[in-house]
C-alpha cells in the first residue's frame, strides 16, 4: 500500500501584516552596507506592524511635553489629555483616540495633533489612521513623516497619481536623501499595500528614478513581498546593473539574497542556478544565500549538490539546526535512512526542533518498515503544527497493519477546528473505506470534503473514480464535467470523461474532441493514445484503431491496451495476426483472467 500523505521537502511561511509602520516619528535611514544587510536579514523586507514599535505609550510627544508646548490649552483640555493617556498605558488606545482626536481638531495644537497620529496607529482601525493623517498633515505641513503616511494611505484607496505627488512632497521634506527615501518607501507599501497599486507606484517611481539603483532595489523589495518574480527579478537585476561601484561590496549581498528569493518563487530553479552561482562561489561564507542556493537546488532536483552544499554550511555553523533539518529530509528522499536518522536525532535534541525532529524521524521509521519506532515517533509529536499530520500517518500504520478499527479510533478522534485539517482527516477515511470496498461510505464522506471545498479538484476525481464502481454514471459524468470547468486542460479527466463516452458508445463526437485535446497536451500517454484507438474502433475504423493502439502498447506494454488491440486486428478480419500477438505476449499478462481467455471469448464471439 502506498503511502497517502505526503509533506513538502521544503515549504516557506511568508506571514505580512495589514498596517505597516506609518508612522516611524524617529525614522532615519543611513544608507550603508549595514542598514541594508539589517532590511535583508529578515524574512521579508519589511517589517512585522507592532503596537510596541509605535511607542504609543513613551517617547516624543508625552502627555507631559504637550501641556508645557502648548500653553494656551485650558485646565479641561489638559484634564482630558491626562485621562486618555492614563488609557493608553492601560491599553485602551482605541477610547483615548475617541477623546484626544476631537480634542485635537478644537485646538489645532500640532504636538497633540501629531500625539494623535501615534495613538491611530495603535488602534490599527484605518479609519482613525486617516482622520489623524488628514489633520496632522494639515496643522503640520512640513512634516515628511505625515506626507509619508498620506500617500500610502492614498495606495490603499488606489489614487495612484495623488500618491505620487503626496511622495514627491514627502521626499522634499525628508531628510534621508532620495536612497533611503526610496528603501524605506518600498518597506512600507510592500506591508501596508494591496499588491496592485503596490507594483504599480513603484514601477513608475522605478521610471522616474531610473539611474537609481535603489529604485529598482525597491521594486524588488515590493515584488517579493508580493511574491511576483517576474517583475522582482529584472528589477534586482537592473539594480545590480546601476550599483555604484562604492557601495558594490555593502550592498551586493543584499541584492542577491533578495534575488535569490526571487528565483526560489519563480518555478526555474536551473536558471537562478545559473544566474547566482558566479556570486555565491566567490561568496562562500554568506551562509544565507548559500542556504537559498541549496534550496534552489533541491527545487531542481540537483540533490548530491544540494547536501553538498547543506553540509558545509553546518561545517561552517554547527549550530544551523534547519540546514541539518535539510540535509536530513534529502537523506531521507534518497533513502539514506541511516545518515537521515543520525542527523533527525540531532535536530530532535534540540527543543525548539523536538515536534518537527520527531515528525520526521516517525516518517523515516515507516518508510523503512520500523512500525513500532515509527508509532513511538508520531505519539511524541505533540506541536499543533504537526499533530494533525502525525495521527493520519498513525492512522495509516494501524490500517496497513490490518487494524481498521485502531485506524478509524485514532481519526475519530481529533478535534479539528481547521477546515484544512477536517479535509484531511475526511479525506483518509475515504481513502480507508475505499480499501475496505465501502464505496458509498467512501463516497459520502468526500462528499462532506465537497461541502467544505467544492472546488477540490482531486476528491473529484476520487469520489468520481469511486461511483462509476458503484454504476453511478450520471454522477461521475456530472463530477468529471465540474473538474472540467475548473481546469480544462486535465488529461486525466479529458481522458476518463471522453473513454467513457466511447465505452458506453454515447456522445461520441464529444468523445472525439475530449480525447484530441488530451492527445494535443500529451501525444505520448499511452493510455489517451488507448482510449483514442478504441473510439476508433467503436466507429468500425479499424485501420484507424491499430493506428493508435500499436502506438499505445509500444509505448506501455498495458493489459488493457493488449486486449483491445488483439480484439481490433481481430475484428478487422486480421485473425491470424491476432493469434500470434497473444501467443507472444499472453504470459506477461498471467494475472489478467480476460487476457488468458481473450481467445476463447473472440473465438464464442465469432460463433454467435
Amino acid at each position: 500500500m502506498g503511502k497517502f500523505f505526503q509533506s513538502s521537502l521544503f515549504a516557506l511561511k511568508l506571514n505580512s501584516g495589514l498596517f505597516i509602520l506609518l508612522a516611524g516619528i524617529s525614522f532615519t535611514t543611513v544608507l550603508s552596507g549595514c542598514a541594508l544587510t539589517n532590511e535583508i536579514s529578515k524574512e521579508s523586507p519589511a517589517e512585522k506592524p507592532s503596537i510596541q514599535s509605535e511607542k504609543v505609550t513613551d517617547g516624543s510627544n508625552k502627555p507631559d511635553d504637550i501641556i508645557a508646548n502648548s500653553p494656551l490649552l485650558d485646565a479641561s483640555t489638559m484634564f482630558e489629555i491626562l485621562a486618555a493617556e492614563m488609557m493608553v498605558q492601560k491599553g485602551q488606545v482605541a477610547n483615548a483616540f475617541d477623546i484626544l482626536y476631537p480634542l485635537a481638531v478644537k485646538t489645532k495644537d500640532e504636538g497633540l495633533a501629531k500625539r494623535v497620529f501615534q495613538i491611530s496607529m495603535a488602534t490599527y482601525k484605518v479609519a482613525n489612521i486617516e482622520k489623524a493623517t488628514v489633520l496632522w498633515r494639515e496643522l503640520s505641513p512640513e512634516s515628511a513623516i505625515a506626507w509619508r503616511a498620506s500617500f500610502l494611505l492614498s495606495l490603499r484607496h488606489s489614487q495612484l497619481e495623488l500618491a505620487l505627488e503626496q511622495w514627491q512632497t514627502y521626499h522634499q521634506l525628508s531628510k534621508d536623501g532620495l536612497d533611503a527615501d526610496l528603501i524605506s518607501s518600498a518597506a512600507k507599501v510592500a506591508a501596508s499595500v494591496p499588491k496592485k497599486p503596490g507594483l504599480q507606484f513603484f514601477t513608475r517611481l522605478a521610471q522616474k528614478h531610473d539611474q537609481s539603483w535603489s529604485a529598482y532595489y525597491g521594486l524588488g523589495m515590493v515584488a517579493t513581498v508580493y511574491q511576483d518574480p517576474e517583475v522582482g527579478i529584472p528589477a534586482v537585476e537592473k539594480a545590480l546593473d546601476l550599483l555604484p561601484e562604492s557601495e558594490r561590496e555593502a550592498s551586493s549581498p543584499v541584492l542577491y539574497n533578495l534575488l535569490s528569493k526571487l528565483y526560489l518563487m519563480n518555478g526555474n530553479p536551473e536558471k537562478g542556478i545559473e544566474v547566482l552561482t558566479p556570486y555565491v562561489d566567490s561568496n562562500p561564507n554568506d551562509l544565507l544565500l548559500q542556504e537559498r542556493m541549496a534550496r534552489l537546488e533541491v527545487q531542481a532536483k540537483h540533490y548530491e549538490a544540494a547536501e553538498r552544499r547543506y553540509q558545509a554550511i553546518i561545517n561552517a555553523e554547527p549550530g544551523a539546526y534547519t540546514s541539518l533539518l535539510s540535509l536530513a529530509l534529502i537523506q531521507l528522499e534518497r533513502k539514506a535512512y541511516d545518515l537521515a536518522e543520525k542527523n533527525l536525532l540531532a535536530v530532535s535534541k534540540e527543543k525548539p526542533y523536538q515536534p518537527v525532529g520527531n515528525y520526521y524521524l516517525g516518517i523515516l521509521y515507516q518508510d523503512s518498515d520500523r512500525d513500532e519506532l515509527a508509532i513511538s515517533m508520531f505519539e511524541k509529536v505533540k506541536s499543533a503544527s504537526y499533530y494533525v499530520d502525525a495521527q493520519l500517518h498513525l492512522a495509516e500504520i494501524y490500517f496497513a497493519q490490518n487494524k481498521p478499527k485502531e485506524s478509524f479510533a485514532i481519526l475519530d478522534g481529533m478535534q479539528l477546528a481547521l477546515p484544512a485539517d477536517q479535509v484531511k482527516v475526511l479525506r483518509a477515511k475515504a481513502i480507508f473505506s475505499s480499501a475496505q470496498d465501502k464505496y458509498l461510505p467512501a463516497v459520502e464522506l468526500y462528499e462532506q470534503v465537497l461541502k467544505i471545498e467544492p472546488a477540490n479538484i482531486e476528491v473529484l476525481k476520487a469520489q468520481s473514480l469511486l461511483l462509476y464502481k458503484l454504476e453511478q454514471y450520471v454522477q461521475y459524468e456530472a463530477n468529471l464535467l465540474k473538474v472540467l470547468k475548473l481546469d480544462d486542460n486535465d488529461t486525466d479527466v479529458l481522458n476518463a470523461l471522453g473513454y467513457f463516452y466511447v465505452e458506453q458508445k454515447i456522445k461520441l463526437d464529444q468523445a472525439f474532441t475530449l480525447l484530441n485535446k488530451a492527445l494535443a497536451i500529451e501525444p505520448n500517454s499511452y493510455y489517451i493514445l488507448d482510449s483514442m484507438g478504441w473510439y476508433y474502433f467503436q466507429v468500425k475504423e479499424y485501420d484507424q484503431a491499430l493506428n493508435y493502439l500499436n502506438k499505445a502498447f509500444a509505448v506501455e506494454e498495458d493489459d488493457e491496451v493488449f486486449i483491445h488491440l488483439i480484439t481490433t486486428y481481430w475484428h478487422n478480419k486480421e485473425v491470424n495476426r491476432a493469434k500470434l500477438l497473444w501467443q507472444k505476449y499472453h504470459k506477461k499478462f498471467l494475472q489478467n483472467d480476460r487476457v488468458q481467455n481473450l481467445i476463447n471469448e473472440l473465438e464464442s464471439e465469432a460463433i454467435k
